[in-house]
């Protein structure tokens, strides 16, 4: 595999970052960036490591939602991983609404489906009839199109790990002031007081954070 082996502890372990405040952030259903789509389909390998970073963990809650247990979750992400590098080269948004975490949870969801079907015809080694019965209450689980919610913890999943590879592009003030104005939604002025700022340099430091976000993912937003 392009990115090695990776655990079930990994993916637990989520950046121990505020939850999302959406305020002031424009949020569509694009969720890859022009420049880094066209990494992964010259096979960068840099722009691989960054994709996998933000987006294995989001493969690997799929897989969690599915009751997958977690040593098998990991083979799963492997697997789709494995067929994203395969196929990346067919994605396109050719209709109004096709975005690329749509098309990345097509691949997920027919990994998935594969999994609990190779269980359901070893019953010795999977539980047999619980095996099939998880099989035949997949389509409620893994429906073609996630709901609202979904979509939303997605979302705010795959940006956390995102502003997570950003953090050290900053000076601390200016991480800490984006995340007390953005991320936790304190007002500027009481930002400014606690770390020593203007409210002018708290919304700069705002607008730094975003643009870099944007530069770098700048349909994820």
């Amino acid at each position: 595999m392009l990115h090695g082996r990776w655990t079930a502890t990994e993916f637990q372990s989520q950046p121990a970052l505020p939850i999302l405040n959406y305020r002031g952030f424009p949020v569509t259903d694009e969720t890859i960036s022009s420049s880094c789509l066209n990494g992964l389909r010259q096979r960068d390998p840099d722009q691989w490591r960054r994709f996998a970073r933000v987006y294995s963990p989001l493969v690997y809650e799929w897989c969690r939602r599915a009751r997958i247990p977690a040593h098998d979750s990991a083979d799963i992400v492997q697997e789709t991983f494995g067929a994203v590098s395969e196929r990346i080269d067919s994605f396109r948004r050719d209709q109004l609404g096709d975005s690329f975490q749509g098309w990345l949870w097509g691949i997920a969801r027919h990994k998935i489906l594969d999994h609990f079907r190779m269980l359901a015809k070893h019953p010795v080694a999977a539980g047999g009839s619980s095996a099939q019965q998880m099989l035949n209450q997949l389509p409620e689980l893994l429906a073609e199109s996630p709901t609202q919610n979904d979509l939303a913890q997605d979302r705010q999943l795959v940006v956390r790990r995102a502003l997570e590879l950003l953090k050290s592009d900053f000076e601390d003030r200016t991480w800490r002031a984006f995340c007390r104005l953005v991320m936790e939604n304190v007002d500027a002025k009481t930002v400014a007081n606690e770390l020593g700022m203007t409210p002018g340099a708290v919304y700069n430091a705002k607008y730094k954070v975003l643009r870099r976000l944007r530069e770098e993912f700048s349909e994820l937003l």
